[in-house]
């Protein structure tokens, strides 16, 4: 039996003033627990055991609304593990887990706070991780993670807490080629009284490492997104706009429909805004493209922008030429702002504003 447990039985306490953060909404609408599972190979195991806090359920209906994203009634792979108390930490989590479930064989363990995209779900010892000089993007908290020493045949070392040791960081994915050894390897470690806080569970790795002698592979991730923080929620949400932009002097460089300034029939875009929307839709951001041109001119402008590289999510034709205004609701998990407005004069660049 190869099992994928996710625990969300935290306070998470570095979310003040929202419901639970693995509750939370990515941008594309599926819910962050939801979201964390989307880069992994879920076919590699048999099952999958989503564990929260019974608190959780009752104040949240984190129950039924888990029921309703993974459908644990219906399903042969997915599972529901409550527990009554919250644990002191993710290990006490995943030792709870594996024992009320009484799950055996491989067990892999999965935060639910980062997006991880990896192949392959072997039934052995594994750390996921990142080389943060090879990683396209800026990592935040640096100080704040677990540095992996890797030897050169990829098997790691050893596995350090909160200190810069190697260019390898582990992000939050962790196999464990039998339950039996981690329950062992927690028992042993919660009873160490010179281990003060909570025991990660890199203290486990370490442990069997040392202790064990176990073999621990280091897997690199293809992609990694991290929402350990309110502020990194927030910048994903930044990166994740949605641009709403009219067509007319701001991606076509003539703006009317009939005329010598007629757009219709004959595009022609502003190179230097194109260049900035492609930039925006790169990032991740989402456009939409409204227009007063009709049906027909509108898909041969999208079919432009497509030639162009940029995704477009939305384009509605027939728009008033008028004022416009935007309506949206702002909360802790979207804060205030939550949309925003540019005005610009015929002629403008984009780069300028945004």
């Amino acid at each position: 039996m190869n099992t994928l447990i996710v625990p969300c039985a935290g306070r998470s306490s570095r979310f003040p003033n929202v419901r639970p953060k693995w509750m939370l909404y990515y941008p594309d609408g599926s819910m962050m627990v939801e979201k964390a599972l989307t880069g992994l190979d879920i076919d590699g195991f048999d099952q999958v055991v989503i564990t929260i806090v019974r608190e959780h359920a009752d104040q949240y209906e984190a129950d039924k609304i888990l029921e309703d994203v993974f459908g644990f009634k219906q399903s042969e792979k997915f599972r529901l593990c409550i527990l009554d108390s919250f644990t002191s930490c993710q290990a006490e989590t995943v030792y709870q887990t594996i024992k009320k479930c009484s799950i055996n064989g491989s067990v892999a363990v999965k935060d639910s706070d980062n997006y991880i995209n990896v192949s392959g779900s072997e039934n052995k010892d594994f750390v996921v991780g990142i080389n943060m000089h090879t990683f396209p993007d800026e990592i935040e908290r640096l100080a704040a993670k677990s540095f992996l020493m890797v030897n050169d045949q990829g098997i790691i070392t050893d596995i350090i807490e909160k200190k810069i040791v190697s260019e390898f960081i582990s992000i939050g994915m962790y196999g464990f080629r039998d339950a039996d050894l981690f329950c062992e390897a927690y028992e042993h470690l919660s009873k160490v009284p010179d281990l003060k806080g909570e025991i990660y569970i890199s203290h486990v790795i370490s442990y069997l490492i040392g202790m064990k002698k176990s073999i621990y592979s280091y897997v690199e991730a293809a992609d990694y997104e991290d929402w350990g923080t309110l502020q990194d929620w927030y910048k994903v949400l930044d990166k994740k706009k949605t641009y709403i932009i009219n067509a007319e002097s701001i991606v076509c460089a003539k703006k009317e429909k009939y005329g010598s300034n007629s757009w219709n029939g004959q595009f022609s875009v502003i190179n230097e805004n194109i260049a900035k929307i492609k930039e925006l839709s790169d990032a991740g951001a989402q456009l939409i493209i409204l227009s007063s041109m009709d049906d027909e001119n509108m898909q041969e402008l999208i079919r432009l922008l497509g030639e162009k590289g940029i995704v477009v999510h939305a384009a509605i034709p027939n728009c008033y030429l008028s004022h416009q205004t935007v309506i949206k609701e702002f909360s802790p998990d979207i804060p205030y702002p939550a949309c925003e407005s540019i005005n610009v004069s015929k002629g403008s660049f984009l780069e300028d504003f945004v």
